[in-house]
């Protein structure tokens, strides 16, 4: 075999390896929508999809990883209203703040409380509202990673269960797609 052939090989063979890890991750379900259309009022709602990951710990949070875009400040908000846990976890996640990991929101409840997560089951349930207008999200229709973030000292264990994406409101999402039924049927009366 000649050395291009051969590199050329090597070379397709690492590909075909780091596209194997990316698929991991691209076939995880949204389990989280985040409703942007009002930062003070963020909603943030279960899809009802199943965990790609088991994971279980005391002090255990999770953390949508790249959701803020870069320089956002740190701060820590309360939720206004939450009923958002882990399917299996015995505490709501009660407050949220930007985690310097990649930008990321944190979802955190208060100390002492476990989060389970079982693969192939729902993973969360509820919904939280939070003002997270302290910093600028991605855009709407951005899809990011949900990690596990152990504790103490925010140990970061690396699994993946899902991931979340960032929506309108149902009523915005209509409201755009009216607008786009009334352009068309302008062109097409032209």
């Amino acid at each position: 075999m000649s050395m291009s052939v051969r590199s050329l090989s090597v070379f397709a063979g690492a590909a075909l390896v780091a596209a194997s890890a990316c698929v991991t991750t691209a076939n995880a379900q949204v389990l989280l929508t985040v409703d942007i259309t009002n930062p003070s009022a963020a909603m943030i709602s279960t899809t009802g999809a199943a965990a790609a990951a088991s994971s279980s710990g005391s002090n255990y949070s999770v953390r949508l990883d790249g959701f803020f875009l870069p320089g956002t400040p740190n701060n820590l908000t309360f939720a206004s209203a939450s009923t958002l846990r882990s399917s299996l976890g015995n505490n709501v996640l009660s407050f949220t703040y930007w985690f310097g990991v990649n930008n990321s929101l944190r979802l955190s409840t208060s100390a002492g409380t476990t989060q389970t997560f079982v693969a192939g089951q729902q993973a969360f349930t509820g919904s939280l509202t939070s003002n997270i207008s302290f910093g600028q999200s991605r855009a709407v229709g951005y899809v990011g990673d949900i990690y596990v973030v152990g504790s103490p000292n925010s140990v970061e264990t690396g699994i993946v269960i899902g991931q979340y994406q960032i929506v309108p409101a149902p009523t915005t999402a209509a409201a755009m797609g009216l607008l786009a039924l009334t352009a068309t049927a302008r062109r097409r009366r032209r």
